[in-house]
């Protein structure tokens, strides 16, 4: 019997949780060298996405 487990962890400061999204935005950065590619490539809009970053490093540092 093979038995498999699904796990979500949240991490989270004040109001503030990253989430899946966030973490999907981050590694766009990491993959696309900066937050316009990453949004573009994810299609989404670099205001909204410059707006989570700051409210992420408000929260985290």
């Amino acid at each position: 019997m093979d038995a498999t487990a699904d796990v979500e962890v949240q991490l989270g400061q004040g109001d503030v949780a990253l989430t899946a999204r966030d973490r999907t935005l981050l590694q766009a950065v990491a993959a696309h060298g900066s937050l316009n590619s990453a949004a573009d490539a994810l299609g989404r809009s670099y205001a909204h996405a410059q707006r989570r970053i700051v409210e992420l490093e408000d929260a985290f540092g």
